[in-house]
């Protein structure tokens, strides 16, 4: 559940009609009365998992990504086996950093040397291929 911030540099603004400001990655209401979600990108969560909880790479992996298609009812996605989907994202843990900000979101992130949708290589070094492999998902 992340916010369209996620990723970005922004602290402070509105909302429609609501005033926020974002502290330790939470965007919460301008009183601090409620939260108002999550600005984490997936690889900050992995990150996060692994540094601030103490799971296994293994572990944080899976919480992104089996653990959501299972209860998504994607039984076809987020395991690598044979016969199901290939989504995949091939990175370097070491060089891993989030560098899109407020001036440049779709910038992508440093270490995700390829990325993977349907088996199709979609992503390489920071590059778009051109192929268009996704599809629109809808829980099951």
């Amino acid at each position: 559940d992340s916010l369209t911030l996620a990723g970005t540099d922004v602290t402070h603004g509105w909302m429609q009609s609501t005033e926020f400001i974002i502290e330790d990655g939470v965007c919460k209401l301008m009183d601090r009365s409620a939260l108002a979600g999550s600005t984490a990108t997936m690889d900050r969560l992995v990150r996060n998992m692994i540094c601030l909880a103490g799971a296994t790479l293994t572990d944080a992996v899976k919480m992104a990504s089996a653990t959501p298609a299972a209860i998504m009812g994607f039984h076809d996605r987020g395991r690598l086996e044979v016969g199901l989907r290939a989504d995949l994202v091939l990175f370097d843990a070491e060089k891993l950093k989030d560098d899109p900000d407020f001036l440049c979101p779709q910038q992508p992130c440093s270490g995700i040397r390829r990325v993977y949708v349907n088996g199709v290589l979609t992503a390489q070094d920071g590059k778009h291929t051109g192929a268009r492999a996704g599809q629109v998902l809808r829980r099951k």
